[in-house]
């Protein structure tokens, strides 16, 4: 899977959820005591608000200025990899335009928020299975918690947390960043996608070449349209438009199958640039494939990198650009 254009976080945000749903959870040693009690508290705040519904306030307790780092360094590394000849200026000023484009806080927030909204924790009663130090050369806490749904389903949800100076904060760069080493010892089994795939890819994109989004819709499967509305499907859709432009043709690549029964078929998506890579996941229902899930908005993990290309430095975030890229504020502050 390869372009020079950008990936977007929310990629890696939801392959991040659907790992964690399929309990395909890292390896650390989980024991009962946090590593101190004011990440205890943290951690029982967080998830209360999540219970409540609060979410905004939820966000308020994610180090999104670490998230956005960490894909800063990941879309970085992937530009640097597949085009070895960008100079360190190259970089720099790339760096400027993703973290006012597709890094910028308030887009990062708003799909943050809509994450939570869609895994619908409200109502939600949870326990916390144990703590356990990252991995190394990672630095931080995961926390593993199994929640109950206010449906009755339940599921482990993982948690990262750091301490920042003096407080406590969620870390879902650390959860990403851990699950990102998982996946790629166990993403699944290279395979062609087979011929009905192939067909159900090219109606979807037919309809948005066609202009008929209401229709590609329809060929989610019952599961994917009871979780996304109609009205969310088309807001995604016209960000993705408004990056690439018209959809002009598509191609159709690898599929990698996972142990959780899921295809996930990359598809090279035309608009008016260079190709933009999409993701989309298929499932099996006896004998008829169904479209199962998309990541619109997606990309490349980073491929290996090139031992021959020099060292570049990788730009940081820059907080002479606007809009600003601090912290968010405590809860209290926040509230003011």
């Amino acid at each position: 899977m390869s372009s020079k254009s950008g990936w977007f976080p929310v990629f890696a945000l939801s392959l991040l959820l659907a790992m964690i749903s399929h309990g395909q959870l890292p390896p650390p040693q989980f024991g009962p005591l946090p590593p101190d009690p004011a990440a205890a508290q943290m951690v029982a705040d967080y998830l209360t608000l999540l219970a409540a519904g609060d979410y905004e306030k939820a966000l308020t307790l994610n180090d999104v200025r670490g998230m956005r780092q960490y894909l800063l360094d990941r879309r970085l590394a992937d530009l640097k990899t597949r085009n070895p000849e960008l100079s360190s200026k190259d970089l720099a000023d790339m760096s400027a335009q993703i973290q006012t484009h597709e890094l910028a806080p308030a887009r990062l927030k708003r799909i943050l928020t809509d994450i939570m909204q869609e895994d619908n924790y409200e109502g939600m009663t949870w326990t916390v299975a144990g703590y356990a130090l990252a991995p190394e050369p990672l630095t931080g806490h995961v926390v593993r918690v199994q929640i109950r749904s206010a449906d009755g389903q339940e599921k482990p949800l993982l948690l990262g947390i750091k301490k920042l100076g003096e407080r406590w904060m969620i870390a879902p760069d650390l959860v990403e960043a851990i699950l990102a080493r998982q996946a790629a010892t166990q993403a699944g089994t290279r395979v062609t996608p087979p011929a009905p795939v192939v067909d159900l890819a090219g109606k979807f994109w037919t309809h948005w070449q066609e202009g008929t989004l209401d229709e590609a819709y329809k060929l989610f499967s019952p599961k994917f349209r009871s979780r996304i509305s109609l009205l969310q499907f088309l807001q995604r859709s016209q960000d993705f438009l408004a990056q690439i432009g018209t959809v002009s043709s598509w191609q159709v690549g690898q599929g990698l199958a996972n142990n959780a029964g899921l295809l996930w078929v990359a598809v090279y998506v035309q608009g008016e640039g260079d190709p933009r890579p999409v993701l989309m996941a298929f499932t099996l229902e006896g004998e008829t494939w169904q479209l199962a899930d998309i990541q619109m908005l997606a990309g490349p993990r980073p491929a290996a990198p090139n031992a021959s290309a020099p060292p570049v430095e990788k730009p940081s975030l820059r907080p002479d650009l606007n809009p600003l890229f601090s912290p968010a504020p405590p809860p209290e502050a926040a509230a003011e």
